[in-house]
């Protein structure tokens, strides 16, 4: 949405070291002049990186979906919305309100901060005694992030662990039959799993799975939602 600006969007994951991942998420957190979060589907992981933005008191620009409902703690902000479905004209709109916020909020970021709202409070900062060392928060965040993990795709892991070699670093399949396997044994979970999770398991870019599934769509093979339409043709890639 503003790759025509000046502004270079990166994930909050995004490093040009290699590194502990979590670390570089607190950092750009932390670090960056402005935050866009998408709740849509109000993922576990995403909310928390939203709770530690908002306590670091920095701007930030809350999306969603029309579906998604609001939470109540976050409903005081402002949220721009678009359509699931992902519709051209309703899209450039959004787009256009979106630059809008960016530019609005990167120019008086002072406007966009959370805990003004609400009183006089101390911004947690990284650099001072509110908040230990990153070890500290790093141990909670990995911690915490087992937690989710472990109750939100724990069906997901037993399998790949215990129960099927397919997920294997050493399979055969190329990166279309992986995905297509993937999807096929998995199809309850599938649309509701981090895609940055499932490339892990796979052992491919998380790119390349999302070129995968835009092949997927334009075959008619998932629907938008990512729910399978066509099973046949799905395990024409990983049955050959």
């Amino acid at each position: 949405a503003l790759e025509n600006t000046s502004f270079n969007p990166k994930l909050v994951s995004h490093s040009e070291n290699i590194g502990v991942i979590h670390k570089k998420i607190i950092e750009n957190l932390y670090k960056n002049p402005v935050v866009i979060c998408d709740v849509s589907g109000k993922n576990p992981n995403v909310m928390f990186e939203l709770g530690l933005r908002l306590a670091f008191d920095k701007p930030t620009i809350i999306i969603k979906d029309y579906e998604t409902d609001y939470s109540f703690d976050t409903s005081p902000i402002k949220h721009l919305e678009y359509p699931r479905d992902l519709n051209y004209s309703k899209m450039k709109q959004f787009q256009k309100e979106l630059i809008e916020a960016v530019k609005a909020t990167y120019e008086e970021p002072n406007d966009s901060t959370f805990l003004k709202s609400f009183g006089t409070f101390k911004a947690v900062k990284i650099d001072t005694e509110t908040i230990p060392e990153y070890d500290f928060i790093l141990e909670k965040i990995e911690s915490l992030t087992k937690t989710i993990e472990n109750t939100q795709y724990n069906n997901i892991y037993e399998k790949d662990i215990y129960g099927n070699n397919f997920y294997s670093r050493g399979t055969q399949l190329d990166a279309k039959g992986r995905v297509a396997k993937y999807i096929y044994d998995n199809e309850v979970n599938f649309s509701s799993t981090k895609k940055i999770v499932i490339a892990d398991i796979l052992n491919i870019n998380p790119a390349t799975i999302s070129r995968v599934l835009r092949h997927f769509k334009r075959k008619n093979i998932i629907d938008s939602d990512e729910k399978i339409i066509n099973k046949s043709l799905l395990m024409e890639y990983f049955e050959k």
